[in-house]
């Protein structure tokens, strides 16, 4: 049990951080009145609403998908059930978990400040600026291909 603890440590704390974050910062009902953390920071309210509506949620969503898998994959490692999935495919599987958290961060980047970055058609980052369930889903496909991608053979 003590192996499985000091595997799982680091997403244990990269989780807590995420969740905390999320607590601390401000919430769609209170983001107008300047909170402890925006006098801190220095920043705005408002700015530090987007930065939680549009990275950290959906973030702790990726993360948890993620610690998710890690934890299964503990409980399956001594029934020696893993996935039958070719060298060829985990560096494909790399190399896409790699582009699409790169493209994903650039087009989150730009939801934080309100805008649609280039190559997004308009109509489609408003739309899921709108929606940001998609932008948490976006994030746990990109922790499970990720996390298919790390395993080794």
């Amino acid at each position: 049990m003590e192996k499985i603890k000091n595997k799982l440590l680091p997403e244990i704390i990269i989780l807590i951080i995420v969740s905390i974050c999320c607590l601390l910062l401000p919430n769609q009902n209170n983001y107008l009145a300047d909170g402890w953390i925006a006098n801190i920071t220095g920043t705005n309210s408002s700015i530090l609403l987007t930065i939680k509506l549009f990275l950290m949620e959906p973030l702790f969503w990726g993360i948890l998908c993620f610690f998710l898998l890690r934890c299964k994959n503990m409980r399956l490692i001594p029934h020696e059930i893993q996935p039958q999935i070719t060298k060829k495919l985990y560096i494909i599987m790399r190399a896409v978990a790699i582009v699409l958290t790169i493209v994903l961060l650039y087009y989150t980047w730009g939801f934080i400040w309100l805008t649609v970055l280039p190559p997004m058609p308009f109509r489609l980052g408003y739309y899921i600026m709108n929606h940001r369930i998609i932008l948490g889903i976006s994030w746990c496909v990109i922790s499970i291909i990720g996390y298919l991608s790390l395993k080794k053979k």
